[in-house]
């Protein structure tokens, strides 16, 4: 019986051992916080800080495209992974990053402004994508993508992007009727 008891334990334990490394095993980004950028009383773009999470398990893929996708399903075609790692692609809206040598956990911040470069304002629905690849390329079934939430369904990597055209005043009743000229 104790022997029993003892080889459960041991059996959980290495499972949970086991999912705890699975979890790390998977280039991904994670933490994203989003703030307003203003400029004489307006919002003008929007600050995006987030944490860039190699994997560490499968060493090598230390290069990441960094890009806001346009959270759009029709829009990804057969390749995601095209879609996700290729702004000709027709799926990113903005490339914020593309950067080589990320070998261990850092915080990155990128500011984006609306229309310089994009089609990007104020209230849009984006998804925040992190595309992984060794520094050459050369693996052999291309970029790992992180956050193609229309394609994995991954609300956590969607993002509304501050500001946004200002809310619609109610329209003023109508006028009372002039009274009759007696």
């Amino acid at each position: 019986m104790v022997a029993r008891k003892l080889l459960v334990v041991v059996v959980v334990a290495l499972g949970v051992g086991a999912m705890s490394g699975a979890a790390e095993a998977q280039a991904r980004h994670e933490r994203v916080v989003v703030k307003p950028i203003n400029k004489g009383g307006k919002v003008i773009g929007a600050r995006i800080n987030l944490w860039l999470r190699p994997d560490k398990w499968n060493a090598g893929f230390s290069k990441v495209r960094v890009s806001l996708g346009a959270n759009d399903k029709a829009k990804v075609g057969a390749d995601y992974r095209k879609a996700g790692s290729d702004p000709k692609a027709g799926y990113i809206r903005k490339m914020l990053a593309e950067e080589s040598g990320v070998e261990n956990p850092t915080e990155k911040s990128f500011e984006v402004l609306y229309g310089d470069g994009n089609d990007l304002q104020g209230g849009d629905e984006v998804d925040v994508m992190s595309a992984w690849n060794k520094p050459d390329e050369g693996n052999s079934y291309g970029w790992h993508i992180w956050g193609l939430a229309s394609s994995y369904n991954d609300a956590t990597s969607v993002i509304k992007l501050p500001g946004g055209p200002a809310a619609a005043k109610p329209a003023a009743p109508p006028a009372a009727p002039a009274a009759p000229a007696k």
